[in-house]
């Protein structure tokens, strides 16, 4: 039909967990949306150390087995792919009781809003499950509205946890997803 347009469907997400040879692409994910996410949030000279290389390398390590230089425990992660294209990844933390924490989830910009944000969150909260932590948290820039918008629709909500980075940064919020 003559100036009718078909709605474009994407393909689908599929998500599974990582291995050490996503190291690359979680980096690249990484450094897109911490670019796409806080520019213009926090300070300027905290992009300049976050290189795809330096990413890369840390991945490599959590990934490899080495694990966090923390806890020395490897996180869980799972990445999001479309078309075997990684556009976004999760990880949790090691879990404490019965609250584990999603220390990171990130989503190409070019890909936002289509579904891999959701696709990850879910996977994230299965794992929770199946480590037996009803609670989850996670820490979000208070000015981030776009993903504090996102994680009140996953059921996230703020609970008066708060830090800060440091001088120029603005305050983190703890939400948190109870059962």
């Amino acid at each position: 039909m003559a100036g009718v347009t078909e709605p474009q469907t994407s393909p689908p997400v599929r998500v599974r967990r990582a291995g050490r040879q996503d190291a690359g692409a979680i980096a690249a994910v990484h450094v897109a949306g911490w670019e796409g996410a806080y520019r213009g949030m926090i300070p300027d000279a905290a992009f300049e150390p976050r290189t795809i290389e330096r990413r890369t390398a840390m991945w490599v390590q959590l990934l490899g087995g080495r694990g966090d230089p923390v806890n020395g425990r490897p996180p869980w992660v799972a990445v999001a792919q479309r078309d075997a294209t990684t556009i976004g990844f999760v990880s949790l933390g090691e879990a404490r009781g019965h609250v584990v924490e999603i220390t990171a989830l990130y989503v190409d910009p070019g890909s936002w809003r289509h579904g891999a944000g959701t696709a990850l969150m879910k996977a994230a909260l299965a794992e929770a499950t199946a480590r037996h932590c009803p609670d989850v948290t996670l820490w979000v820039l208070e000015p981030n509205l776009r993903a504090r918008a996102f994680y009140e629709r996953c059921g996230f909500t703020d609970d008066g946890g708060r830090r800060s980075a440091g001088e120029g940064w603005p305050v983190e919020l703890r939400l948190r997803r109870a059962p």
